[in-house]
């Protein structure tokens, strides 16, 4: 039983992959739950994906329209006391003013959020969605870390903040608005004393079930294309550069919601990710769905035969399996099999 069950969760991004997972387990924990929403009419989406209806009486929405404009979460904090921060563009292709596009929506919209939570005595913790991205060393001419893959990389380590020259694509853009926004939440922390905690989990890929997933091509948007998307995916990875590093969609939801608790002291930070190598989708999938071989073999499932480089790296993740979720985090293999089961059944369905 929830002891803080009834307290009410502010959530942004719940339409998202790992927004809509945290608000099945907020729903499932007991709190009473309000979600941001750019467009209104996204609110019968949400309330149609809940499995039944138990949890709808828990369930508001508040229009948030512009992260970025000053007093843009005024109304929404009204009589909340835990916020779970999740809204952050993507890296996207399609997107070519990052500024306007990424960087200003994760980094003033975490700032604007965190100066409205100044005045609403009622907030007591505010957890947020970074990334591993945010404190990992970048060599923006190959991509790859200039930290060595033997020195464990801790929840307090902090990179600063990059300069113009290096947001010259989507993808660096992300990292750079990552980097900000967790740079500025710490400024602000120490510069502030705020009333309220603040907690930073940073997670690497996040692979896993999508809940507003409806197609298989919605099912691998976002990052699940470098996972199951692997054996899905038939054209070039050309230049791509991934950290093979993940976290199952279940495991940061979890993670997200168990930061509320009050015994989880505030102020600190959590990373969740585990090594991969792309190489392993496919034999995951030759092994748990045997089944399924027309499959693998000319069907959903054929693709595979090119991978992206990679690079691994380490972390200390002992914090968010001991404190967090008292357990080990999901591998990759199970990441991808709950993947595949969504996929398969979309195709089916």
């Amino acid at each position: 039983m929830n002891y803080e069950q009834g307290k009410l969760v502010l959530i942004t991004g719940a339409t998202g992959h790992v927004g809509h997972a945290v608000l099945l387990r907020a729903l499932s924990a007991e709190y009473q739950v309000r979600i941001t929403l750019r467009e209104p009419s996204k609110a019968a989406l949400i309330r149609d994906s809940l499995p039944g209806r138990d949890h709808l009486h828990r369930l508001s929405f508040v229009t948030v329209c512009d992260f970025t404009q000053r007093g843009a979460f005024d109304e929404a904090l009204q009589d909340v006391s835990y916020i779970i921060h999740i809204a952050s563009p993507l890296q996207r292709p399609a997107y070519t003013d990052y500024n306007r596009d990424i960087i200003a929506p994760t980094v003033q919209g975490t700032s604007n959020l965190l100066h409205s939570a100044l005045n609403h005595p009622t907030v007591q913790r505010i957890v947020i969605t970074s990334s591993t991205s945010a404190i990992l060393d970048i060599n923006p001419t190959n991509n790859l870390p200039l930290t060595p893959s033997d020195h464990p990389i801790s929840p307090t380590h902090r990179h600063p903040n990059y300069g113009p020259d290096f947001i010259t694509s989507s993808e660096h853009a992300y990292i750079a608005a990552k980097t900000a926004a967790l740079n500025l939440a710490s400024a602000f922390r120490a510069q502030n004393s705020p009333h309220f905690d603040i907690i930073h989990l940073l997670p690497g890929y996040v692979f896993g079930p999508k809940g507003l997933a409806t197609t298989p091509r919605e099912a691998i948007s976002g990052s699940n294309v470098f996972g199951i998307g692997l054996v899905m995916r038939k054209g070039s990875w050309r230049d791509w550069v991934v950290e093979a590093m993940s976290c199952h969609v279940d495991d940061i939801a979890e993670a997200h919601v168990n930061a509320l608790d009050p015994r989880v002291a505030g102020n600190q930070d959590f990373i969740l990710s585990v090594p991969f190598r792309p190489e392993e989708v496919k034999s995951i999938i030759r092994k748990r769905f045997p089944e399924e071989g027309d499959m693998v073999k000319e069907g959903i499932f054929a693709g595979g035969n090119e991978y992206y480089r990679w690079f691994h790296v380490s972390y200390d993740v002992s914090s968010s399996e001991e404190m967090l979720l008292g357990r080990k985090l999901r591998g990759i293999e199970e990441q991808i099999v709950d993947s595949a089961k969504q996929v398969l059944a979309l195709v089916k369905n």
